[in-house]
């Protein structure tokens, strides 16, 4: 039985399914809030007062992340034997604060090795790496190409990388690729490609 085979036959339920069935639950209050700021900023755009609009606005697109924050959660594998995964729950501000989108962040650990994976998806970051991925030629150059099934990635040196549907970067940083490419080969990419559709 291979290691990718074996993540997928455990028998408990995996954490990444739990965090996103906690989160299932305080989804319909987050709703609800939604709905409320989508009101205030019509109530204050019928005034004038679009300042007040668009904050009320902004404040229901985080909220609309938030929500779509655990469903590319589960897209992360669970830890393979001998390491620890932790996710990063601050990866929607994060991306907030450079122009939007939805992320998730899995940080991989084992005797001092360490490998991060990153989703992020309908970003600025992930449309500027879209446009990397969409010439062969000039990714021919940008670094050495990975197949991963069907997948192509760019492995830059530093990071590996690669662009599903032209809106979702799927990114890993390790000690070298080969201890990467069983975090990459764990990922259901047809799944993925999925999100927000």
């Amino acid at each position: 039985m291979t290691w990718v085979a074996r993540m997928t036959c455990r028998t408990h339920l995996p954490g990444s399914v739990l965090v996103a069935a906690l989160f299932a639950l305080s989804a319909p209050a987050i709703a609800d809030e939604i709905a409320e700021n989508l009101e205030s900023a019509l109530a204050s755009y019928r005034d004038g007062n679009l300042p007040k609009a668009l904050a009320e606005v902004e404040e229901a697109r985080r909220l609309m992340l938030e929500i779509a924050r655990p469903n590319l959660v589960v897209h992360l594998p669970e830890a393979p034997d001998g390491w620890t995964r932790s996710i990063d729950a601050q990866m929607s501000a994060s991306l907030a604060a450079m122009g939007g989108g939805t992320g998730a962040e899995a940080v991989y650990e084992r005797d001092g090795e360490r490998v991060s994976l990153v989703i992020v998806a309908d970003s600025p970051m992930a449309t500027a790496m879209a446009g990397l991925f969409s010439s062969p030629e000039l990714l021919a150059t940008a670094g050495e190409l990975l197949r991963v099934g069907r997948q192509t990635f760019l492995d830059d040196g530093k990071r590996v990388s690669t662009v599903l549907d032209g809106r979702i970067l799927v990114r890993a940083k390790g000690p070298d690729a080969a201890t990467i490419l069983p975090f990459l080969q764990a990922i259901d990419y047809r799944a993925l490609a999925a999100f927000g559709s």
